[in-house]
């Protein structure tokens, strides 16, 4: 399969003014790409589009304009994570021979891990954790899924459908392992209504490297952006629809709400507000910001913090608070979550009219 850069460019930028949907005519997996204003990580995001799919071999033809703003040979590292690349020189530039190495979830290497998620991948310290057999316990209930040569284990306690012990067999690569050790560690001390909907959803959030450029438009999912997180879904599905057919569960509304931790929630008021204080100004001082733009509030149910933020400050740097509650999830509460003060309509036009509405449809006064 041969592929033209500039044209996906030229052609993705043409049916972006005219179509709704489906921005990249032609191959199914570019309907994931979407091009970077850097071209390096616009071919980087179209390979791991292409990885996405089931696409053994790529050529792509880059002309020697688009060349000249590329580091190539760092483009070639960067590429060789992914896939096997060797570059042939024609008339018109270069072309990029591209063959995909796709491997099972048991399987998985580094260079098949997606740049977004690599950053957790290269130094592993440990891994094979939870390489290990379930037997049932009584009163739990042990569930078994499978994928490929993989198995997971769930032990689950029948009285509030929570995952007790967790493991899996089959896993060969550090990689593998390192990835399964983290679902399980996420499974484990939660609902199973909890684990169906969200528990592959927390693990992608957890292993992508935030700082790292967005490879998929929107909102990123399990089904998005990379398969071996479909793979795991099928795998906690299987297993939790195995335990609600034996334990007669058919409940499937969640109303999970994590717990903070231990040490958060023993912490008196002033010394909460203390530490808040001390990592807001931590990281207002790396950013040259005066920290005294972020007045600190009330901490609702201990994990949700009001700050009165100047409105300047998020107009000079759109993106501050979202940083500012990450960092803040690192250092103090995984679930802290930030929050502006209510800020009601002032504008007595619409306040008018609303209450015309009101009053004409026979409802109550605004």
């Amino acid at each position: 399969m041969l592929l033209k850069y500039e044209e996906l460019i030229s052609n993705y930028m043409a049916t972006l003014r005219t179509e709704l949907r489906h921005f990249s005519p032609g191959q199914p997996f570019l309907d994931m790409w979407v091009p970077d204003c850097d071209d390096a990580n616009s071919i980087l995001n179209l390979v791991e589009s292409a990885l996405m799919h089931p696409v053994d071999h790529l050529s792509l033809e880059v002309g020697e304009e688009t060349l000249r703003r590329i580091d190539v040979d760092k483009l070639l590292q960067s590429l060789n994570h992914l896939c096997k690349v060797s570059v042939k020189k024609n008339g018109k530039g270069v072309v990029f021979d591209i063959i995909l190495s796709k491997r099972g979830l048991a399987n998985i290497e580094i260079m098949d891990v997606p740049q977004a998620y690599q950053k957790k991948f290269i130094s592993i310290a440990r891994c094979g954790v939870y390489d290990r057999s379930l037997t049932e316990m009584d009163p739990w209930i042990l569930c078994k899924s499978s994928w490929e040569s993989l198995v997971l284990y769930l032990n689950i306690a029948p009285d509030f459908h929570t995952v007790k012990e967790t493991g899996y067999q089959g896993a060969v690569t550090r990689v593998s392992k390192y990835l399964l050790d983290q679902m399980c560690l996420l499974l484990l001390e939660k609902p199973v209504n909890e684990c169906y909907d969200h528990a592959v959803v927390q693990l992608e959030y957890e292993l992508r490297d935030k700082t790292a450029p967005r490879t998929i438009p929107g909102i990123t999912t399990p089904f998005n952006s990379w398969e071996a997180f479909k793979d795991l879904t099928h795998l906690v599905r299987s297993a939790i629809m195995e335990y609600r057919k034996i334990a007669d569960y058919q409940e499937t509304k969640n109303f999970y709400v994590p717990k903070p931790s231990q040490r958060w929630l023993s912490l008196q008021e002033e010394e909460r507000t203390r530490e808040l204080a001390h990592y807001i100004h931590e990281y207002c001082e790396d950013r040259n910001v005066d920290s005294r733009k972020i007045r600190i509030g009330t901490l609702v149910n201990h994990i949700r913090l009001i700050v009165d933020v100047d409105k300047n400050l998020c107009g000079e740097q759109p993106n501050f608070l979202l940083d500012l509650e990450f960092y803040l999830k690192n250092k103090i509460e995984r679930i802290l979550t930030l929050w502006t003060p209510e800020e009601f309509d002032k504008n007595k036009i619409r306040w008018s009219e609303a209450r015309k509405a009101t009053v004409q449809g026979g409802g109550d006064s605004v």
